[in-house]
């Protein structure tokens, strides 16, 4: 069984953390129907064979500065054939340090930056009354998922076409609650929010969290976060880890969460 990191008090482990979930989150995917997972010595990647550009992803590089660009192209070409688009996600071990810039100098386009946050869930208010009318439920069957799906893309604004893919990758290659595990928050019976819950790295991680335009700005975003966070500290978990997007960032400061890394990424679509 993995290491549960038990507090805050050591950036350095913190940081490692925050990316060693981000692995796990990414191998909670991997399985039997086209969705291929590689470690090697010098990078780490996954492909889904999805034209969703969110399903495909190089989590990790360690490229020599002299042959960086050479390495670069050769990890372009294992998705070239298919012509798939991709994430190249760079955080704090990844090397080299000029790789962004050399991205670019590939035809990839900077995607954005967000910072990885942490907190110990001991210092949550998880015992917060919910929103009037807010239930959430975990999901278990494949109904469910869809909901979950169509609430996801909704929330994050993204294009109605990608439901298909969406729907493909999250429903796994593993059981439910194995590593990963997912939430629909209800308003009233009416799907209105997501979120995730990774173990992984020894702490437990917030992902995919939205909440569709109309319901916003009545705490459920809040309220999906804590409940999040409750059942990571029920499975024996003592921190809580997450990336902020802009929109999310004053939600998180206000609980608690502090930043301990800057991850960017970068998008290549042939």
């Amino acid at each position: 069984m993995e290491s549960i990191l038990v507090d805050i008090s050591s950036p350095s482990r913190v940081a490692q953390a925050i990316e060693d979930n981000t692995v796990a989150y990414w191998a909670s995917h991997c399985g039997p129907a086209g969705v291929e997972m590689r470690r090697q010595a010098d990078r780490l990647w996954i492909r889904s064979g999805q034209s969703c550009t969110i399903t495909n992803c190089i989590m990790w590089t360690d490229f020599p500065t002299e042959e960086a660009d050479r390495r670069i192209e050769e990890v372009l070409d294992l998705f070239r054939p298919q012509r798939l688009p991709l994430i190249w996600w760079i955080g704090p071990s990844t090397r080299p340090a000029d790789l962004g810039a050399r991205l670019l100098a590939h035809g990839l386009r900077c995607g954005g930056e967000e910072p990885g946050m942490a907190v110990e869930l001991s210092r949550l208010p998880l015992d917060e009354p919910r929103p009037a009318g807010l239930s959430i439920v975990p999901v278990e069957r494949a109904l469910a998922l869809r909901r979950w799906v169509g609430a996801y893309v909704a929330g994050f604004g993204m294009p109605a076409h990608w439901r298909r893919a969406l729907l493909d990758w999250e429903a796994g290659r593993g059981e439910e609650g194995a590593t990963r595990r997912h939430y629909l928050g209800l308003l009233w019976g009416r799907a209105v929010a997501t979120a995730q819950l990774v173990l992984g790295g020894g702490v437990a991680g917030l992902y995919g969290l939205s909440t569709i335009p109309r319901a916003r700005g009545r705490g459920i975003g809040r309220a999906m976060t804590l409940f999040a966070m409750q059942q990571g500290q029920a499975l024996g978990y003592r921190v809580g880890v997450l990336y902020a997007a802009e929109m999310g960032r004053p939600l998180y400061r206000r609980l608690g969460f502090r930043e301990y890394i800057v991850a960017r990424d970068y998008v290549w679509e042939e």
